[in-house]
């Protein structure tokens, strides 16, 4: 009996021994991770412009290509209205720029901003003067400050905004607007190189010399002496 019951025990004993060695082989083993890709907008550290490829790698975005500066731009967009720049006159401290409004879309107003506005109509001239427009015209609608404009779909309109500039000698100084920006609520049109045709405040005189004309001699009728002494 007692034989049976050591035997018994041996055997439990091999059995506890078998399922520890198992088990301390099994922890000792590295357990695999499987790796994941972190997006940027789910990593607060994760540097701006820069986006994560399949790879996991961090790729380095594109800088923006750069405006060419002697490019002339006299169209552009506020949302659904076409703007495009005819005419730029300078005369002496009065800089005036005018132009269209098409509206391609709906029925809409739009609200433009002069005078000091955090975004507001403005130009940069080529001395790098920056310079806010103090008047704008829109139609028959006028102001100094902001104006809201209906526009209607199809219909062109005409509109002019005006600068104060630095003179020279009562002349404008400008002689080309770099950038025009001129804005609305919540968008913005910019345009480039607006040649500026300035007045002269002192014309100058180009004298013409008239050719002398061709005088043709006045024959006077010879006087027939042989009737006068018949008339005697």
């Amino acid at each position: 009996m007692v034989r049976r019951f050591l035997n018994t025990g041996l055997v439990w004993l091999l059995l506890i021994t078998f399922v520890i060695f198992l088990t301390n082989d099994f922890c000792s083993k590295p357990k695999r991770v499987t790796s994941t890709t972190v997006s940027n907008d789910d990593n607060p550290f994760a540097s701006k412009g820069k986006t994560s490829n399949k790879d996991g790698k961090i790729a380095v975005s594109e800088p923006p290509t750069p405006v060419d500066p002697n490019a002339v731009i006299l169209t552009g967009k506020l949302d659904h209205t076409f703007v495009e720049i005819q005419k730029c006159t300078g005369n002496g401290a009065e800089l005036t720029i005018e132009g269209t409004l098409l509206n391609q879309g709906t029925d809409g107003v739009l609200r433009f901003y002069v005078s000091n506005y955090n975004n507001t109509t403005q130009i940069y001239d080529d001395y790098g003067n920056r310079i806010i427009s103090n008047y704008i015209q829109v139609a028959n609608l006028t102001s100094n400050d902001s104006i809201d404009v209906k526009l209607i779909s199809g219909v062109t309109v005409k509109f002019l905004v005006r600068f104060s500039v630095p003179t020279v000698g009562g002349e404008t100084q400008t002689k080309i607007v770099k950038v025009l920006q001129l804005a609305t609520n919540g968008f913005q049109a910019e345009f480039r190189n607006i040649k500026v045709d300035r007045v002269s405040k002192n014309p100058t005189i180009t004298a013409t010399t008239t050719p002398n004309p061709i005088v043709s001699p006045i024959r006077t009728p010879a006087l027939d002496t042989n009737k006068d002494s018949e008339a005697k």
